[in-house]
């Protein structure tokens, strides 16, 4: 972090300290409210600050990765202590793939559960640094060990680039069980937005191929579909940070021309097929254009006669994942969701 990042960044937390009642008096006079939904006014001041910039959507996908670095790591909070935490490569569909592999303290020397974890970035931008707070709160409190993965973006690396890099990441953590000291039929997956996409698809692949299942399957506010459009899509369209000009930008950058929409590797929401899938803790964000999309996706599992936890934290926004430093709501949320994925690992 720069000099002036980190000016700009102890400012914006100072001012967050501030009570509700200032920050909304700061960010518009009136708390944002829609389909009677209040947003937590530190995100209504956050998004406040953030409308008087340049609309991210305009940039260059590499240019847009580095400002969009910059707001994350503005908002984040310290990483939970662990034993150690691996950068390493693993093999990949043609590159190799980086991993982040997060072991916590009093880890077994082997059968300790998993999560393959996969960023947020609509599979454009993003990287396991926006990731890697909440990835040291999964692996602390749910005493499971995080592989976060580093998977291909696009436009560099258009679908199914991203689709075919976590599947066999997720298929390395299984084969190489011993090695990274867990239990191979306790590997889970998880993800936030593309991430929860990408998460989502790996079950299905597993079930097309006859492969192993995850065990279990965390879908934070996910990206489910390119194939529908749901009234949250105008309802939140200029929510912050994640507006329908960025979902748009996103879409025309990560699929290629002529795909077919409805492809359940790209739209896990249209498959045809979601018995079978593994448990999945399903959590959206109220202020968000993609909410009725992973409320949908629940539905659909539950209808398949999957087990579904599903919650709407109807006052925070999309990439509250990477708000633990800034708004306090945020925080216990993911103290909540890692306490449940501790539940589902270890029965």
């Amino acid at each position: 972090m720069g000099l002036q990042q980190a000016a700009q960044s102890f400012i914006a937390r100072q001012l967050l300290k501030l009570p509700d009642s200032v920050l909304i008096r700061l960010s518009g006079g009136q708390p944002v409210t829609v389909r009677g939904r209040v947003l937590d006014p530190r995100i209504q001041f956050i998004a406040a600050l953030a409308a008087r910039q340049d609309p991210m959507a305009g940039l260059p996908p590499d240019q847009m990765r580095v400002v969009a670095s910059e707001t994350m790591a503005m908002l984040e909070g310290p990483m939970r202590p662990l034993a150690k935490i691996q950068h390493r490569k693993i093999p990949g569909p043609e590159i190799e793939i980086p991993v982040r592999i997060y072991t916590p303290e009093g880890a077994e020397k082997s059968g300790n559960p998993a999560l393959v974890y996969f960023h947020q970035g609509g599979c454009v931008i993003g990287n396991p640094d926006w990731c890697e707070t909440f990835c040291s709160m999964l692996a602390d409190t749910a005493k499971a060990v995080v592989v976060s993965v580093d998977y291909r973006l696009a436009p560099e690396h258009k679908f199914p680039a991203a689709h075919d890099d976590a599947v066999a990441a997720y298929e390395w953590v299984v084969a190489n069980a011993d090695e990274l000291g867990i239990d191979p039929v306790r590997v889970a997956v998880g993800g936030d937005s593309a991430g929860g996409n990408l998460s989502a698809g790996i079950t299905l692949a597993m079930k097309d191929k006859g492969g192993q299942m995850p065990c279990f399957q965390l879908l934070i506010y996910p990206w489910v579909t390119v194939a529908d459009k749901f009234p949250s899509h105008v309802d939140f369209g200029d929510s912050f940070p994640l507006n329908s000009e960025l979902i748009e930008f996103f879409t025309i950058n990560y699929v290629p021309e002529g795909t077919d929409p409805n492809d359940p590797r790209l739209s896990p929401l249209s498959a045809p097929d979601h018995s079978g899938l593994p448990p999945a803790l399903i959590a959206t964000a109220g202020f968000d254009p993609i909410c009725d999309e992973g409320e949908a996706y629940a539905k659909k599992l539950e209808a398949a006669g999957v087990p579904v936890a599903y919650r709407c934290y109807e006052h925070l926004s999309h990439s509250y994942t990477a708000m633990s430093g800034t708004v306090p709501a945020a925080k216990l949320v993911l103290e909540q969701l890692a306490t449940e994925v501790k539940a589902a690992l270890h029965g």
